[in-house]
C-alpha cells in the first residue's frame, strides 16, 4: 500500500493489517481522492479517519496538506500497528499532527461531540449497522463513507455523489447547515 499523492507520494505504508481489516483498494482510493479534488481544500484541513485500519485514507490527506488527522481504531493490534507506521513517517514527507485513538467509533463520537472536522472517512466493517448513530453524531463538512450497501438518509447531510465498485458503495455527504 502506497500514498498516491502529495508530498509523500509513493511512500510505502507498512504495518501488520491483520485479518480483521479490509483496506480500501488502490482503485477506490484513487477514485475517492479524484472526486474530492474540487470539493475539499486539503491544505490545513482537519481530518477524521473512523475505523482507520491501515490509516491509508488519513495518510493520503496528510500528504496532501491536512494539518491534523485523528485515526480512530477499536482493534488493539491494528491500533498499535497504525501507531508504529506513524513513528516511521518522516516529518520531511508529511507535516501534520497525528493522533491515534484506540476506541469504538460511536463511543469516540459521543465523547467528542463538539469536535469539528473538515473531512471524515467512515469505513467500518461491512457488518456494521450503526450508520444512523454515526451520521447523527459526526460533525464534519464532508463525509466519505464506504459500505456494502446504500446508507440510510441522514438528517444533517445530503448525498452529493455516489459510486459503486463491485461490492463497495462509496457515498459523499455534505453537511446541510
Amino acid at each position: 500500500m502506497r500514498v498516491q499523492g502529495g508530498s509523500a507520494k509513493g511512500r510505502k505504508l507498512g504495518g501488520n493489517i491483520g485479518a480483521n481489516v479490509r483496506p480500501t483498494t488502490a482503485r477506490v482510493k484513487k477514485s475517492i481522492f479524484d472526486s474530492l479534488f474540487n470539493v475539499v481544500d486539503f491544505q490545513g484541513a482537519r481530518v477524521l479517519d473512523l475505523f482507520a485500519g491501515t490509516g491509508a485514507l488519513g495518510f493520503e490527506c496528510a500528504s496532501r496538506g491536512a494539518s491534523s488527522v485523528v485515526f480512530v481504531e477499536s482493534n488493539i493490534a491494528t491500533s498499535k500497528s497504525l501507531s508504529k507506521t506513524l513513528g516511521l513517517l518522516s516529518k520531511d514527507d508529511i507535516e501534520c499532527d497525528f493522533k491515534v485513538v484506540q476506541f469504538d467509533a460511536v463511543t469516540y463520537l459521543k465523547r467528542n461531540a463538539t469536535a469539528q472536522f473538515d473531512l471524515a472517512f467512515v469505513d467500518p466493517p461491512y457488518v456494521f449497522d450503526e450508520w444512523s448513530e454515526i451520521l447523527d453524531t459526526l460533525n464534519a463538512k464532508i463525509i466519505v463513507a464506504e459500505s456494502n450497501r446504500e446508507l440510510p438518509q441522514a438528517i444533517r447531510y445530503e448525498r452529493i455523489k455516489f459510486k459503486k465498485y463491485g461490492d463497495t458503495y462509496v457515498s459523499f455527504l455534505k453537511r446541510t447547515f
